[in-house]
């Protein structure tokens, strides 16, 4: 057994108290999740941990490890040393899509599942049908994506992905931004991060990811390799279905 330095002993109480304090989150809930700022241990500083109970009788949970500035680089270190396969949260393919002029976008969505076609041949949802979800939702932060397909293992769906935010404020007066025609969902174009008078391309997202929802609504991550390999074989095929 190897001696502990002050600062490794430090580091390993503040491990033990936070396996602690996260298992007796799991316990009463399933999931535990804390964001620690610079009262993070060692490498935990401005990190944020989520632990989530999968399978209770194959003692199986999912560890999410996300810190400020390198993202998920420390799960991914992590899960090489102690050799254990990351599992799947969601695999997504970005459509740049032509604007419609220096200030809008135009998402022809029956265009779209056209080309998805090919893909989920058995596809009910009309393009019409999809604009006007969007349209109709009372979403007024992040846009809720609509699932244009589903079975028992994946679950697809569509949502615009850089754009302006729908509602925006002008003299004090909420405005809301998007109009519908038919298929087709408008609005107004992102700003720039780096240069606030420019506008950034149009983009919609697709994203796969499993059909089976934990106690919380969301979706469970995917630890099967063979389902795993199935998400990302239907991406590549959605890719290259909406190739120009």
């Amino acid at each position: 057994m190897g001696y502990l330095t002050p600062q490794a002993r430090l580091k390993n109480d503040f491990v033990e108290e936070l396996l602690t304090e996260a298992m007796m989150g799991i316990k009463s809930g399933g999931l535990w999740e804390h964001h620690y700022d610079y009262d993070g241990g060692g490498v935990f500083i401005k990190t944020t941990v989520r632990i989530q109970l999968l399978d209770q009788k194959r003692d199986l949970y999912n560890l999410e490890l996300y810190a400020a500035y390198v993202g998920d680089e420390p799960e991914k270190g992590l899960a090489e040393q102690i050799g254990i396969p990351r599992n799947l949260l969601w695999s997504c393919v970005t459509v740049h899509i032509e604007q419609q002029d220096a200030m809008h976008f135009s998402f022809d969505f029956e265009q779209l599942l056209g080309k998805l076609g090919t893909v989920f041949p058995n596809m009910v949802l009309r393009g019409k049908d999809v604009a006007s979800m969007f349209m109709n939702s009372d979403w007024t932060g992040d846009v809720k994506p609509v699932v244009i397909y589903g079975d028992k293992i994946l679950e697809v769906s569509v949502a615009p992905g850089r754009i302006e935010r729908r509602f925006v404020y002008e003299h004090h007066q909420k405005q809301d931004t998007w109009t519908i025609n038919g298929a087709i969902l408008g609005g107004l174009l992102d700003l720039s991060y780096e240069d606030k008078n420019r506008r950034e391309p149009p983009t919609i997202v697709i994203t796969v990811k499993s059909s089976k929802k934990d106690e919380f609504g969301s979706s469970c991550p995917i630890w099967d390799e063979s389902q795993k390999k199935q998400v990302l074989e239907m991406t590549e095929q959605i890719a290259g279905a909406l190739k120009p």
